[in-house]
């Protein structure tokens, strides 16, 4: 009998190699871009791209950004689905 392997070209793909779920790597690449985003909004604007550098409104973090962006996400995976 013809043994059945999963993958392209007879090569397998052993799950058991996994270390951390899917959904992690989603999470990663998501901090990786607030990284990159804060890293160009600190070197040419100067200024934070998610921290709040207002004396006026307290909190650590930029609200009204904060909701723009769990909007955004909300969008595009409802359109994804």
């Amino acid at each position: 009998m013809a043994q059945t392997s999963h993958g392209v070209g007879g090569v397998g793909y052993d799950a058991k190699k996994r270390t951390w779920p899917a959904e992690f790597n989603v999470f990663l690449a998501l901090v990786i871009l607030v990284v990159i985003f804060e890293l160009i909004g600190r070197i040419f604007l100067g200024d934070s791209f998610l921290f709040n550098t207002r004396s006026d409104v307290g909190g650590i973090f930029n609200e009204a950004r904060l909701q723009i962006i769990i909007l955004q996400v909300s969008i595009v995976g409802i359109i994804a689905i």
